[in-house]
């Protein structure tokens, strides 16, 4: 459901930018659309994840992000390394 929703939206909304904002469980099933195969462990509270569509290729430019937080995250709260990640 939630990769025909994401696939949905773009149509949508092509050439706009919306924002979606959801649980890890359903941020970890929009990944797994665009990126089939890349494992995630774990999505940090309140992480920002940005997932584009250009019309021809997915692309998820930031993940798991915490930027907009001050001060120490609990360990388990901790983002991966912010790098682009592309799928096809």
């Amino acid at each position: 459901r939630v990769g025909g929703a994401l696939r949905d939206l773009a149509r949508q909304y092509a050439g706009q930018t919306i924002g979606v904002f959801t649980h890890g469980g359903t941020i970890r099933s929009m990944i797994h659309h665009v990126l089939p195969d890349f494992t995630l462990a774990h999505i940090g509270n309140t992480s920002i994840t940005i997932v584009r569509f250009d019309g021809d290729e997915w692309q998820i430019p930031i993940f798991n992000d915490f930027v907009h937080l001050d001060g120490d995250q609990a360990p388990d709260m901790l983002a991966v390394a912010n790098e682009q990640v592309e799928g096809g």
